[in-house]
């Protein structure tokens, strides 16, 4: 302290801010008002948390800390007191400033703490106007077109978030973008439903002012305008409105006539629904006007015929041009009654349905016939002026597009338009890409068929878009895929029968062979009716070959194009019928009865292109029918005549595939039955050979002893026959046939035959089927599956053949006759696997069904031939041997090995068919051979093989054949013996002819294991045939002629 007269001075210097007590006292005395309290406070302890940035109408507001400050008053003003502030704590010594600008400019912030400003101050915060959102019109906008707000905020803003949502509270896409004016975006939407939008907007995390909003999506397209008649001068003509599906909106109705307006009056019913009428004053059609929301919706203006009392129109679709198989209209007006008949060009009447609405007839039918139709329109008993009316009936699905394919880049395309069958009309043609029309060039080749040539000069895709009387042909835009010239050109070729004909819902395959190592990229493209891809997978298999698999999903033609490094490796795309047998019906079975026509029908519509076939059987004989297709396209009707009175069986097939339900059995009853004495079953006309077989005796209630059955066999010998008396007084009929051949079956009431006698009953045998295979049971994927069905000496009856696939699907396949008792059987497979064939004749199965067939991968090696299994000594055997591929096909390796190490010299020489070889050898002694086969270094499937070498000069038989002919007696065994010795491993057959061309059964016994003997018991007299072979070539002694004799050729 220092003294200055009486006064003294304190300095004091406090370190924390805060209250402190001063004592004073003068000779240890307090001088009055001691302690004096002393409050220390620091301004630069003063923290402030300043708002920048503000907007307009929004509250700014900013902290103050001052619990390291001291004591003291915290002043604040805004723009010198002008701007109202207000403070809030926000705890002990936190305080929330608040002010809320009025004007867009830099506000002043002023902050003092006990008369001393707050360091930084003043403080200063740029005020900017508030967003807002400018709608361009009203808030409502148009489904399916653009519509766009704009929203305007702070240049220096992040661009606004906005979200739209639909009624059905899914997001739409909206494009922001910003605009030529600095804080201004642009914001486009296109709503796809009808209803309130709901729309936000946000700056900086938060809403814009007005956000969110509602607009308000209409579809003017959904205002129906119905019931528009023709009214009559001076009546009321009503007219409805629905509007309940187009949102909201206001409707604009405009009644005019002649320029000038006519006076409407709108009833409400509901629902955004109404009822309209107006009162004509003349006779001149009145146009009818609706808008909804400005827009004219579709049709408007609409035509509204206004007649004098009495006068009779005739008008619609019916009266000018129309489209077969859909529902033409006539409108008759003004009639009290009216009549409405319609002629074919094949001058068929069509069916008619007439119906009265208002003070209208309204005519309905359908045509179904390309071509001129006359309408003739009757009212009030007279012929409406101008009747007939003519009447051009046009369909366009009969315009075929062919020629259509991938093209290239400045080049010539050419395809044709079919329209000779479509009728009369318009055809117009118009080919563009996505960026302009491309000129072409129509030629009319004849009446109804022209070829169209473009040249397409953009590496882009074109679309060829056809229209018949402005109605879309089917497939209609095509598509043209556009491609570069290649550099190298194509090697690959396709095929399969995934590129001929498919079954709807099943996996389709091709094969593709690039015949090249350096082939490129290998692609493929399918292509449905309705111009839709379909997937398409490639994969490249072990042998260097590629297998592409599509599964279609709807039927009709599909185009299928493979590419080679990006170019088509054919001119035109494969043409693939896609087909369901499963839609085929077989619809309508009338009864069936003896002598009289029967119907049933097939309708195909729905199922694709295919072959249709019928086939209808009885006791395994074809049953005559007509197959007719009926007006309806697809649709056909088929009439047969049964003859037998026993199950028929219908076999129905779509491009040789069984319909569901097929094949049925359908019963034929005979009227006669219970009325007159006849015989009735199936063993009247068919039997197993070996079985029992029966049929029935009506008798009409006479005595059993008046009947009698003679049963002749093939060679004229009896058959014996046993009849049992029933409880309701028939008989029943058993006999067994012991050899296959035609039976004649009299049946006798006294001496007199009874109705439909004699009968001829067709004995089969299924075990005498032969198969004859045509190669190995191993063949390539898209090589024909081929063998041969030997029906020789098994009778007539039903053949039947299946064939079922790796995948488990039925597959069709080729069955056809070549000759007398012999049927081809073919089957292209598309898959590796196994292929079984289940045949049965008469619905017995034969001995060697189910057949098995193992088809390789293409390009993978095989052999084949007679000289894989059996050889005769000393004499050249061959087979063949198969080494296609990707690449150039290599010379197999064979070496054969016998008994006692004996090798064999294989001579390989080339085939003439590309890559495969034919292999020769000549083995000296008998015995078991194995054969190897190599590829590559490489095995091949089924090596080694064994062939079996016998020699038939070494089967000798034991016995002398004097004068050349072997005697025997008839139900007497003969037995020869042979000695086989040194014949080799082998199997004797025998097979004996009998007379009347049937087959006699030979037995063969082995006595020793070097001795065979073959033991022939002829059935009747006279001359037989013994064929002889051995390990499966015949014996030189081959045939033996015998003669039998003695006997009586049968037994009764």
């Amino acid at each position: 302290p220092t003294t200055r007269g009486q006064n003294s001075t304190l300095n004091v210097c406090p370190r924390v801010v805060g209250e402190h007590k001063i004592a004073v006292n003068y000779r240890q005395v307090a001088v009055a008002g001691s302690p004096f309290s002393c409050k220390v406070y620091d301004v630069n302890a003063i923290k402030v948390k300043s708002v920048q940035r503000g907007t307009v109408g929004q509250p700014v507001t900013f902290l103050v800390e001052t619990s390291q400050a001291g004591p003291g008053n915290l002043e604040v003003t805004v723009n010198g007191g002008r701007v109202a502030t207000s403070a809030q704590a926000q705890g002990p010594h936190t305080y929330a400033i608040s002010f809320t600008p009025r004007q867009a400019t830099t506000h002043t912030v002023d902050l003092r703490f006990n008369g001393r400003d707050v360091p930084g101050s003043p403080f200063s915060c740029s005020v900017s106007e508030a967003a807002r959102i400018v709608l361009s019109g009203e808030d409502k906008v148009s489904v399916d077109k653009p519509a766009t707000f704009v929203v305007e905020c702070e240049p220096t803003v992040e661009p606004p978030q906005v979200q739209v949502l639909s009624p059905s509270r899914q997001p739409v896409p909206v494009t922001v973008k910003p605009m030529d004016g600095p804080g201004r975006f642009s914001c486009t939407l296109t709503a796809k439903d009808v209803g309130d939008h709901s729309v936000e907007v946000k700056l900086a995390g938060g809403h814009v002012e007005g956000s969110p909003f509602l607009i308000k999506a209409y579809d003017a397209t959904k205002v129906k305008v119905t019931d528009i008649n023709s009214g009559t001068v001076g009546k009321p003509v009503y007219f409805s409105i629905n509007a309940s599906q187009a949102g909201a909106g206001n409707l604009e109705i405009i009644v005019s006539v002649n320029g000038c307006n006519v006076p409407n009056y709108v009833q409400s019913e509901g629902n955004a629904k109404f009822r309209v009428n107006f009162k004509p004053r003349e006779a001149a059609p009145h146009s009818l006007s609706v808008r909804f929301n400005g827009e004219p919706i579709p049709g408007s203006p609409f035509t509204c015929r206004v007649l004098e009392p009495g006068q009779v129109t005739v008008s619609g679709s019916g009266v000018k041009m129309t489209s077969a198989g859909h529902p033409a209209l006539v409108h008759v007006e003004g009639a009290n009654t009216c009549d409405v008949s319609v002629t074919s060009p094949s001058n068929r009447k069509l069916p008619v349905k007439l119906d009265r609405s208002d003070n209208r007839y309204i005519a309905e039918f359908t045509p179904v016939e390309v071509g001129r139709h006359l309408v003739a329109v009757e009212a009030d008993n007279q012929a409406v002026k101008g009747s007939p009316f003519p009447c051009n009936v046009y369909n366009v699905n009969n315009i075929k597009v062919t020629g259509l394919g991938p093209a290239k880049i400045g080049k010539p395309v050419t395809f044709s338009v079919d329209a000779m069958e479509a009728g009369e009309g318009t055809l117009e043609l118009v080919i563009s890409t996505q960026q302009s029309t491309v000129k072409a060039e129509v030629v009319a080749c004849s009446r109804g068929l022209y070829d169209v040539t473009f040249v397409p000069h953009q590496l882009a895709p074109h679309f060829v878009n056809i229209t018949f009387n402005e109605e879309d042909v089917p497939g209609s835009p095509y598509r043209c895929e556009v491609m570069q010239l290649p550099s190298k050109k194509a090697t690959a070729t396709a095929r399969g029968e995934g590129l001929n004909q498919v079954v709807l819902g099943t996996a389709a395959y091709f094969e593709i062979n690039p015949h090249s190592s350096d082939h490129g990229t290998l692609d493929a493209q399918v292509i449905g009716p309705d111009g839709s891809r379909v997937p398409c997978n490639i994969e490249k298999l072990e042998t260097g070959l590629y297998r592409a698999k599509y599964r279609p999903t709807i039927v009709g033609t599909h185009s299928v194009t493979v590419t080679q490094r990006k170019q088509p490796i054919t001119k035109q795309p494969f043409t693939v019928q896609v087909f369901d047998p499963l839609q085929v019906k077989l619809t309508e079975l009338s009864e069936a009865f003896c002598h009289r026509a029967a119907t049933f029908k097939v309708d195909t519509r729905g199922a694709g292109s295919g072959a249709l076939s019928v086939s209808i059987r009885a006791a395994g004989s074809e049953v005559k029918h007509t197959l007719r297709e009926l007006e309806t396209p697809g649709l056909y009707q088929v009439v047969y005549h049964p003859q037998l009175a026993i199950p028929h069986k219908i076999h129905v097939k779509y491009n040789s595939m069984n319909i569901a339900g097929c094949p049925m059995e359908v019963t034929v009853s005979d009227p006669a039955v219970g009325r007159d004495v006849c015989a009735t079953g199936l063993g009247l006309y068919q039997s197993r050979a070996g079985r029992v077989t029966h049929f029935t005796i009506e008798t009409a209630g006479r005595p059993a002893q008046e009947f009698d059955v003679v049963i002749t066999g093939p060679q004229g010998s009896a058959v014996p026959v046993r009849c049992y008396q029933q409880k309701d007084g028939n008989l029943m009929a058993e006999f067994t046939a012991a050899s296959t051949g035609v039976y004649k079956i009299d049946v006798l009431q006294g001496s007199r035959p009874v109705r439909g006698s004699p009968y001829h009953c067709q004995v089969f045998d299924a075990t005498k089927l032969k198969i004859e295979t045509l190669a190995a049971n191993s063949v390539s994927v898209n090589e024909n599956i081929s063998f041969k069905l030997l029906r020789k000496n098994a009778g007539f009856a039903e053949l039947d053949v299946t064939v079922r696939s790796p995948l488990g699907q039925d597959l069709p396949l080729s069955v056809r006759s070549i000759g007398e008792e012999t049927d081809l059987i073919e089957l292209c497979p598309s898959l590796p696997g196994n292929y079984c064939f289940h045949i049965t004749y008469g619905g017995d199965s034969i001995p060697d069904s189910p057949l098995t067939f193992t088809v390789v991968e293409s390009g993978v090696a095989r052999a084949w031939g007679q000289g894989l299994s059996r050889a005769l000594l000393d004499t050249p055997a061959r087979f063949h041997v198969a080494c296609n591929g990707v690449s150039a096909p290599v010379k197999p390796d064979v070496t054969m090995e016998g008994p006692g190490d004996t090798s064999v010299k294989c001579l390989v020489t080339k085939a003439p068919n590309n890559g495969e070889y034919e292999v020769t050898y000549t083995a000296n002694k008998v015995g078991v051979y194995d054969i190897r086969i190599s590829c590559n270094g490489k095995p091949i499937a089924g090596s080694p093989f064994r062939a079996y070498v016998v020699c038939v000069d070494q089967v000798r038989l034991l016995a002398d054949i004097p004068g050349g002919r072997l005697p025997l007696s008839v139900h007497l065994p003969t037995r020869l013996t042979f000695d086989v010795a040194q014949a080799g491993p082998g199997d004797l057959v025998a097979e004996c002819k009998a007379p009347h061309n049937s087959t006699l059964p030979v037995p063969i016994e082995s006595p020793s294991p070097d001795r065979l003997q073959v033991i022939l018991t002829p059935r009747a007299p006279g001359p037989h045939t013994l064929h002889l072979s051995y390990g499966g070539f015949p014996l030189p002694c081959s045939p033996i002629l015998a003669l039998a004799e003695g006997g009586t050729g049968g037994v009764r």
